[in-house]
């Protein structure tokens, strides 16, 4: 018997020898494997000597998946570790990497070569695993996201029309739907306090929702589980309907399977714990966005110990405005 352990030791913040990584990856036809490996070799045989200059190395993952094949270039590199990697790692291993300085000309180029990669995947019609969809097909998407108003629907959004999609937002309450559709810039936000779900997703998605990225589960999952469009992409992330159900409660049934199999949909569960290896790339978009102006987001701040179970209730009742914070 084995002992169940979810979330295993992040000990891969780092590479080898202390060097900071990142990688981007790309799911591929088989038809279309080895011209993609090839083009994307060269691409980056061109950069070979900045890379030796910089001490930055490639190293690709490949994986046979039945009748797909996944290509994923890794670069790594020496850099300044940040204090992230010494909470994960710990100081004695650290140790050795922590008087490093910061490499911002090795870092630019990284990020230069991880931006041709995506778009040479692109060319090919490479599809990614993070939200479950081809980078090609965003563009244009309708995508639809539930509790957007929080910070984890809000930040969806925004990088969705960033990325070229008609973003519908899902929120509880007329301020919240303000704030969605005036400072986040979403297309449309339904109130389901107000109105019809169902109903509104057939005026605001009238050819159906391309991709869905579900915070709440609940009747809401099933209500946009009804409206799925051919070939749609469904993220299953938070259950905030289910984080105050009473001991011994039964969670609900769940969307009929039928509706995904009628849409052809994938379906896939995410785990902010499986993808610590980006998050130094994620802060790089993030902030480049906020400066730009195309993210924005707000917190919620209590203060004082003493109003954290306020707080905390406050948020499982949905009356919180953004992020919830406690000061201490």
């Amino acid at each position: 018997m084995l002992r169940a352990q979810p979330f295993q030791p992040l000990r891969s913040v780092l590479g080898y020898n202390g060097d900071r990584w990142v990688p981007i990856h790309g799911v591929l036809p088989l038809s279309k494997a080895l011209p993609a490996v090839l083009a994307i070799e060269a691409l980056i045989a061109r950069h070979a000597s900045a890379m030796q200059a910089h001490g930055i190395i490639s190293s690709p993952l490949t994986a046979n998946l039945d009748r797909a094949f996944l290509y994923e270039p890794c670069f790594y590199w020496p850099d300044q570790i940040k204090p992230l990697h010494v909470d994960v790692l710990g100081e004695s291993l650290t140790e050795p990497w922590r008087s490093r300085p910061a490499a911002p000309a090795a870092l630019a180029l990284v990020t230069q070569l991880w931006q041709e990669v995506a778009e040479a995947l692109d060319g090919f019609g490479a599809v990614h695993f993070q939200l479950g969809r081809a980078y090609a097909d965003l563009p244009g998407d309708t995508l639809v996201v539930s509790a957007a108003s929080g910070p984890v629907g809000a930040t969806v959004g925004q990088l969705a029309k960033a990325a070229g999609c008609r973003v519908v937002g899902i929120a509880g309450g007329p301020e919240k739907c303000t704030w969605v559709t005036g400072t986040a810039g979403f297309d449309a936000c339904i109130d389901h306090h107000a109105v019809d779900l169902r109903t509104a997703l057939k005026t605001h998605c009238p050819s159906g929702v391309d991709v869905y990225f579900d915070n709440v589960g609940g009747v809401t999952l099933q209500a946009v589980a009804e409206h799925l469009a051919l070939n749609a992409r469904v993220v299953l992330c938070g259950l905030i309907s289910q984080y105050s159900a009473g001991a011994g409660s039964v969670p609900p049934a769940g969307p009929n399977p039928g509706l995904f199999i009628k849409a052809r949909a994938t379906v896939r569960g995410l785990v902010v714990y499986d993808h610590w290896a980006d998050f130094e790339h994620m802060v790089d978009q993030l902030v480049a966005l906020q400066q730009s102006g195309q993210m924005h987001f707000r917190e919620d701040i209590s203060h004082r110990l003493a109003s954290t179970p306020q707080a905390f209730a406050r948020l499982m009742r949905g009356a919180n405005q953004g992020k919830a914070l406690v000061l201490l």
